[in-house]
């Protein structure tokens, strides 16, 4: 479940381009430590009772349906200044 949730959440926050999505993932992966080891079956760095292909299942479930859900959910806050002129204009003067 982290690993599937963990993997939503960076591939989501890539495919928005939100920020924030992206910041929670990394933190996760900081706080739980080691998460890309468990996916790979390098056998001198991880213990031989756990599964990696259940781990790496989870990433790939996690990244399939971060691709699926794109275009719901909460997306990237638009732009605040978009509707704002690039150069402000300039005001004739009055001669007279």
């Amino acid at each position: 479940m982290i690993y599937g949730l963990t993997f939503f959440l960076f591939f989501s926050g890539i495919f928005r381009r939100h920020i924030p999505l992206m910041a929670i993932s990394i933190l996760v992966v900081f706080l739980y430590g080691g998460m890309v080891w468990y996916m790979m079956p390098v056998w001198e760095l991880i213990e031989v009772n756990i599964s990696w292909e259940g781990h790496l299942s989870g990433a790939f479930s996690g990244f399939l349906c971060a691709f699926v859900f794109r275009n719901q959910g909460p997306q990237r806050p638009a732009d605040p200044f978009e509707d704002e002129p690039d150069e402000p204009e300039e005001e004739e003067e009055i001669s007279g």
